[in-house]
C-alpha cells in the first residue's frame, strides 16, 4: 500500500466566519482559468475543465444537516456549537503528481512533512489567487491612472472575466481588433486586478484572508508537530 501511485488529493479545513457563509462569496470574484459557480446558495465552486481541479466553499452545517437528515437532534447538536462554519476544499482530480512537482508520487510520500508542506501550501496559494473585490469606495487613488485602474476593476466586477473575454473574441471575429490586441487588452485588466492602487479588501475579504492565513500557520504546526502555545493568533 506504501507504493500505491496516488491519483487524487483532497485538502480541505474548516474554520468559523462572523457572518453567513454565502455572504462571503460574491466577494471571491474570479479565478483565472477557472470557472465560477454559484448556482446552489450555500457553495462556491471554481473549477478547471482542463485538468479537472476544484476549489470549493460551502457551509459545513447546511451540508452536514442535508446529508444527515434521518439523524435525531442530539446527533447533530455538536455541530450547533459553530454559528457559521465554512469548509474550504482543493481537489487535485488528476495528476497531483505534476502540480506539486513530485515526480511518481505514491502514499509513503505523505507521510514526508516536507510533502504535506507542499500539499498545505498549494492549498493557500490557491485561494490566495483568486480575485477578490475591494471595497467601492476611492481610498488613495491618484489622478487618471488610478481612475482607469479603478474602472477597469468595476467592470470586471459586473461583466465577470469570461464575459470580457467573450466579447474580445467576438471583436476579433469581426476584425475590430487583432488577436494581438485581445491580449494586450486582458493584460490590462490583470494588471488591473493585481494592482493594489486604491485598493481596499471588504471587511468580510479581510475577515478570511486572515482566516486562511491562521489555518495555514496551525497546518504547519500540525505537520511538524509544534506546541500549539508557541504561536499566537
Amino acid at each position: 500500500l506504501q507504493n500505491a501511485k496516488i491519483l487524487r488529493i483532497d485538502i480541505a479545513s474548516n474554520f468559523e466566519l462572523k457572518n453567513e457563509i454565502s455572504d462571503y462569496f460574491p466577494e471571491l470574484h474570479s479565478l483565472k482559468y477557472y470557472q465560477r459557480d454559484s448556482s446552489k446558495r450555500t457553495t462556491l465552486r471554481f473549477f478547471s475543465n482542463t485538468d479537472r481541479n476544484n476549489l470549493v466553499f460551502y457551509d459545513k452545517i447546511k451540508e452536514y444537516q442535508s446529508k444527515n437528515r434521518k439523524l435525531i437532534k442530539d446527533d447533530t447538536s455538536m455541530i450547533d456549537t459553530f454559528g457559521n462554519l465554512i469548509r474550504y476544499e482543493f481537489m487535485l482530480q488528476r495528476s497531483p503528481s505534476k502540480y506539486l512537482n513530485i515526480p511518481d508520487l505514491i502514499v509513503k510520500d505523505l507521510f514526508d512533512p516536507n510533502t504535506c508542506k507542499i500539499i498545505l501550501r498549494l492549498w493557500y496559494d490557491m485561494y490566495d489567487k483568486i480575485y477578490k473585490r475591494s471595497s467601492l469606495a476611492y481610498p488613495n487613488i491618484k489622478g487618471l491612472k488610478g481612475f482607469e485602474t479603478q474602472m477597469k476593476r468595476y467592470l470586471i466586477y459586473d461583466l465577470g472575466w469570461e464575459l470580457i473575454e467573450c466579447e474580445l473574441k467576438k471583436a476579433i471575429g469581426k476584425k475590430l481588433i487583432s488577436a494581438s490586441d485581445k491580449s494586450k487588452k486582458l493584460k490590462q485588466f490583470d494588471i488591473a486586478l493585481k494592482s493594489k492602487k486604491g485598493f481596499e479588501f471588504t471587511e468580510n475579504i479581510s475577515e478570511l484572508n486572515h482566516k486562511m492565513k491562521v489555518m495555514y500557520v496551525k497546518g504547519l504546526m500540525q505537520i511538524f508537530k509544534m506546541d500549539p502555545k508557541s504561536v499566537e493568533f
